[in-house]
């Protein structure tokens, strides 16, 4: 008989996700920087009376804002392909231990 410590754990899907929003601050993620950027290019296609100036400053921080958010998404997908890597290989030692 397995002890406590040995059994696996069963998470539903429901409640990664309620744990992904509470370690994440409740949309402090992906989703909130894509909502800013989207805010903040709204912002910049409105502003009719700002002065030249404003405006490249307003581009160049699109510009900042959409690198960030590129940079979390290679972030992200590189820990994705390590976590599969990770999983081929765990699954190949179980099945050599069996």
């Amino acid at each position: 008989m397995a002890s406590p410590s040995q059994e696996p754990i069963q998470i539903s899907d429901d409640e990664i996700f309620r744990r992904k929003l509470l370690m994440d601050g409740e949309g402090l993620g992906d989703d909130r920087r894509l909502t800013i950027l989207f805010r903040s290019f709204v912002n910049w296609c409105d502003t009719q009376q700002d002065s030249d100036e404003q405006i490249v400053l307003g581009y160049e921080g699109l510009l900042t804002s959409l690198d960030n958010c590129e940079l979390q998404m290679r972030k992200s997908h590189q820990a994705q392909v390590a976590n599969k890597r990770d999983i081929q290989n765990y699954e190949e030692q179980e099945a050599e231990m069996s």
